[in-house]
């Protein structure tokens, strides 16, 4: 019953591609495939030609035009070939058995790059089951932490270069990123209910305005709770002025800032140095793309390039 469950949703999600290509919804150029998978555009053609194993359409200028289903295909196929299995062979497998290669490999929780592969395939299929699998198994291998920094930072590294090309819908990045804000949120839930934030030291995190990037924010949210941190998350942006005010109401000992999108390099030195113009005894931690811009060296904050930097901030504070 469960062969023939599998056989029939592999079925059912290739019927919706073909509708949703032939509906003009979802088309990717062969500089798309390359991009995402990795894999030469030559490479492509020549697969096509001698395995048949995807089935463009053409547009009026008789441009290849690729499906959903062939992106994840191709992904597939480039995983596998990549880990010895020739595409002569693997032109000739049925959905099942791909499917099948796919999950042996996948129990291999050291080989983080298929991992993040097949993690692209469930972004670009829409398939957000197969996505949380993925990750709840690296989850119970690796634990959060492990999973979120071993597999999820190379993950939207991967994406960020998609998106920086323009090969991953908005859409597709929206979903994912909502669903791995909900598993971090859950699980600083978790630890402020076991009482974990119990060592007295408050923490305020925050987005400036204008910024809504959030998740590398919350992940050193999260560590900072199960460092025993009370936390207060005013998220994304949170205008500086009102920011001014709640720290009048109750200065913490910890500010926690993150710049991801663009922003001037005196407009973030202003917001630090105000911070520690009227409260010198607190730590300031800015981490973000943006934060590069800042000097290194700066005398009023610290800059975090990972959590590892974070984590050995902390412990010098609670030391």
């Amino acid at each position: 019953m469960a062969k023939l469950n599998m056989i029939t949703l592999l079925q059912f999600r290739k019927h919706l591609h073909r509708i949703s290509c032939s509906m003009g919804v979802v088309k990717y150029s062969i500089k798309d495939l390359e991009r995402i998978s990795g894999i030469k555009a030559h490479t492509i053609r020549i697969w096509e030609q001698r395995h048949n194993i995807l089935n463009p359409t053409r547009s009026d200028t008789n441009i290849r035009e690729y499906s959903p289903e062939d992106v994840r295909k191709i992904i597939t196929l480039g995983s596998l070939n990549a880990r010895g299995l020739k595409i002569s062979k693997l032109a000739k497998l049925s959905e099942e058995d791909l499917a099948q290669e796919v999950l042996r490999h996948s129990e291999n929780s050291q080989d983080v790059e298929f991992q993040v592969e097949q993690m692209v395939v469930a972004m670009v299929d829409f398939d957000i089951e197969e996505f949380k699998n993925i990750l709840n198994q690296n989850i119970r291998l690796l634990g959060f932490e492990g999973a979120f920094e071993k597999l999820i930072y190379p993950f939207f590294e991967r994406i960020g270069i998609l998106w920086q090309v323009g090969s991953v819908d908005p859409v597709q990045e929206h979903l994912i990123s909502n669903l791995i804000r909900h598993k971090i949120i859950v699980e600083i839930d978790r630890h402020t209910k076991s009482g974990d934030a119990n060592n007295g030291k408050l923490l305020y995190a925050f987005l400036p305005e204008g910024e809504y990037h959030e998740l590398g924010l919350l992940y050193y949210s999260l560590l900072a709770v199960k460092n025993g941190f009370k936390l207060l998350y005013f998220g994304q942006s949170t205008p500086f002025e009102s920011f001014k005010d709640a720290i009048k109401f109750q200065a913490p000992d910890v500010v926690l800032m993150s710049f991801v999108q663009s922003m001037e390099t005196q407009e973030m030195n202003d917001m630090i140095d105000y911070l520690a113009s009227k409260h010198p005894e607190m730590h300031i931690c800015v981490s973000g793309y943006q934060a590069s811009k800042l000097d290194p060296d700066h005398p009023h904050c610290t800059l975090l390039a990972n959590p590892e930097q974070f984590r050995t901030k902390m412990r010098e504070i609670l030391a």
